[in-house]
């Protein structure tokens, strides 16, 4: 399987010390019974969290040929060293093969036949109308008037506008 071993170490090391960083890995790499396909110095970069009391790191990227049980021994190795920042190592997807393969042809409803193509061109260009969606609107609540209790002056008061009123009604009538 194809590995990328991506390595940050602190950025004040020597140009001398990066150069045996990346031998180091790649020496690992062979111990390990790997076989190593590339490497790159991808320079110095900013580190999204501190880590070690470093805001930068130079990053490493040896990509190689191992096998998974070998991942662990590599990763702890790396880790021990004290100018590594840290170690991450990526599986990378294999490229397969693709063979020159004929369009299968499906049938339709209308026991049309199609392309595999021709299909795609037909739903790129078919337009897709989004259906609107209930809306359910919550049945207002009725509020209820706090019941009051009655007091004796609001009865006296109520039966005084009440003689008032007949009052003006009797005079009213008499005119």
């Amino acid at each position: 399987m194809t590995y990328e071993i991506l390595t940050i170490a602190n950025p004040e090391i020597s140009e001398k010390a990066q150069k045996d960083l990346s031998q180091k890995i790649q020496d690992l790499v062979k111990k390990e019974k790997g076989k190593p396909v590339s490497e790159e110095n991808l320079g110095t970069k900013k580190l999204a969290t501190p880590a070690k009391n470093q805001e930068t790191g130079t990053y490493f990227s040896v990509v190689a040929e191992l096998k998974p049980d070998s991942i662990k021994g590599i990763k702890k190795s790396l880790k021990s060293n004290a100018g590594i920042i840290n170690v991450y190592i990526f599986k990378i997807a294999e490229a397969k093969k693709e063979k020159a393969k004929k369009p299968k042809k499906i049938k339709s409803k209308k026991e049309k036949t199609t392309t595999a193509p021709e299909l795609t061109k037909k739903a790129k260009t078919k337009k897709i109308i989004a259906k609107p969606k209930k809306v359910f609107k919550k049945k207002p609540q009725k509020i209820k008037p706090e019941k009051k209790p009655i007091i004796a002056t609001e009865i006296e008061g109520e039966e005084d506008r009440l003689k008032k009123l007949d009052d003006k009604l009797d005079e009213i009538l008499k005119e």
